[in-house]
């Protein structure tokens, strides 16, 4: 990757193009029909499933482009710390909350961060275990 480019997903391109071409199949016999209509001057639905496509490459090649992309702040949670609170070892706490012991490890070392839906979960069980462990259906 070079500089000034950044890592996205590639789950969110996959999506972003899932969502594109069902549209696109889903909509191919009123395309047909919209092809014998006179198109109006502000583009043709391929253009803009076009631009749309040539956005989606761009935003992931990390070329300055106008997408919507939402950050949900969530503060970092130190693993270790909640864990021993809690008392437990860190297979017990893998096991209770559904995280691999691989990720528990190298939270706590520092390898990696706990990011996204996993960092959530860290940030709720250092709240309120409790609600997680009932959720969870554990004990």
């Amino acid at each position: 990757m070079s500089k000034g480019q950044r890592k996205v997903p590639a789950q969110a391109l996959t999506r972003r193009l899932s969502v594109i071409g069902v549209y696109w199949w889903g909509q191919r016999d009123e395309m047909k029909q919209a092809s014998r209509r006179k198109r109006p001057e502000d583009g043709s639905f391929g253009d803009k499933l076009l631009r749309s496509a040539q956005q989606a490459r761009d935003w992931v090649q990390g070329k300055p482009v106008r997408v919507r992309v939402t950050y949900v702040p969530a503060p970092q949670v130190d693993v270790r710390k909640l864990r021993a609170r809690m008392g437990l070892s860190q297979t017990q706490f893998a096991a209770k909350f559904g995280f691999s012991l691989d990720s528990i490890q190298n939270w706590e070392q520092g390898h990696r961060q706990p990011e996204g839906p996993a960092r959530t979960l860290l940030v709720v069980i250092a709240k309120n275990p409790k609600a997680v462990e009932e959720a969870l259906g554990s004990s």
